[in-house]
This record gives structure tokens, C-alpha cells and sequence, in this order.
């Protein structure tokens, strides 16, 4: 098919697709709902995962509905597997909301999470200073494309980015500032350096709804 009438097909059916993905109670029409999907958006990516992402981060977010977060999940797991490193305009969306969804309670819902962001990691080095990398597209059309996609965390573009810094190219997290409240409280306690490096390190886990827990052993 012409890249018109792909578009035009997509337009038509991605959305109720992706939704049947997600949502239908039975599992082997979810299969093929996501391979549809898949396919879509492996045949035009700058069209379809931009579509796909909000319906996909809906479910996510669902902790009433155990079964609809295993569907996107799954879902999002078979766009990153089979796009490879063409995911990389999207990873700055994405892996905020791979990182969240390792702490699911549903077990099934945490290993996919878990494939998702490996997948997403050993893609992210190609993100280069955090610009969209792609292949034969020109970056004022791939801005177009990535600009607006949501935000999984409740938090702004930079945040992401700083996540992408500290995982992928090992730069150090930014320093956490204590609340005037705690540091009142202290009577002037000043924390080391290596101290703030972990209360920096827990705020950075509790900001993609992370769990961590900082161990000393003083022998």
C-alpha cells in the first residue's frame, strides 16, 4: 500500500485496535490486535507510535484493572522489540514509563516491564545528548513528530532527560535539595558528600515510583 492510503488506514483503525490490545479480556485477540499494532507502527513510526503511546500509558497507569496493564505492556513491549534502534526518537517518552511499571504488584506485568526497559536501554546510548536519532529524517520533521507525546511521570521534559543522563551516559544525578523543614530539624548536621549522593539517589527512584533502600555495613 502507498504511504497515503497506510495513513489513511491507520487513521481509520489504530486507535480501536490499540484499544482491543489493551483491553480485550481474551488473550489470543489481544495477540493479534498487537500485532496489528506492531505492524503499523513499524510501517510508519512517526505516524503511529505517537498515536499508540497515550492509549498504551492509559492502561498503564490502571491499577484497578490488573488484565489492561498486562496489555500494554505486552503491547508496548512488541512496538520496542520490533521497531530495535528505531525506537530512539520515542525512548525519552517511554522509558520513564518502562522504569514505573518494574514496580507493578502483578508479577506477569513487572517481567514485561522489565524486557521493555532492557530493550529500552540497550537502545538509549544512540539517544546522543538527548536529540532524536533516527535515519533519512530531517530534525525540524522529527521535533514535529516527538513534540507534545505525554509526559508518564509527573514531571517536565528535563526530568527525563537527567534520568536518560544518569542511566545510560553515567553522568551523576543532580543534587537533591533538603526541605527547610528537615534541615531545621537537623540543628545543623551537615550530611557528606557520599550521604547526599544517596539521599539524591533515593529522590531519584521515588521520581519513577522506584523503590530503593540505602545499606551501610560499618563491618
Amino acid at each position: 500500500e502507498s504511504p497515503n492510503e497506510l495513513d489513511t488506514l491507520a487513521a481509520k483503525i489504530l486507535c480501536p485496535v490499540c484499544l482491543i490490545a489493551c483491553n480485550s479480556p481474551s488473550a489470543p485477540i489481544r495477540q493479534i490486535a498487537a500485532i496489528s499494532v506492531k505492524n503499523f507502527c513499524f510501517a510508519n513510526r512517526f505516524k503511529c507510535v505517537p498515536t499508540v503511546i497515550p492509549i498504551v500509558f492509559d492502561a498503564l497507569r490502571d491499577m484497578e484493572d490488573d488484565a489492561r496493564r498486562f496489555g500494554g505492556g505486552r503491547l508496548l513491549h512488541s512496538i520496542v522489540e520490533s521497531l530495535g534502534i528505531h525506537i530512539c526518537p520515542f525512548i525519552k517518552c517511554l522509558l520513564p514509563a518502562a522504569m514505573s511499571s518494574l514496580n507493578d504488584p502483578i508479577e506477569d506485568c513487572a517481567k514485561t516491564a522489565a524486557s521493555t526497559f532492557a530493550a529500552l536501554v540497550r537502545a538509549a546510548p544512540l539517544v546522543i545528548d538527548h536529540q532524536i536519532c533516527m535515519t533519512n529524517v530531517s530534525p525540524s520533521s522529527a521535533s514535529s513528530h516527538y513534540h507534545g507525546l505525554p509526559n508518564f511521570l509527573a514531571s517536565d521534559d528535563d526530568s527525563t532527560s537527567k534520568i536518560i543522563d544518569h542511566l545510560v551516559h553515567g553522568k551523576p544525578l543532580p543534587a537533591y535539595v533538603l526541605p527547610p523543614k528537615l534541615r531545621a530539624a537537623m540543628k545543623g548536621v551537615q550530611l557528606r558528600e557520599y550521604q547526599m549522593e544517596g539521599v539524591s539517589w533515593i529522590r531519584f527512584l521515588a521520581s519513577v515510583n522506584l523503590n530503593g533502600v540505602l545499606a551501610d555495613d560499618m563491618g
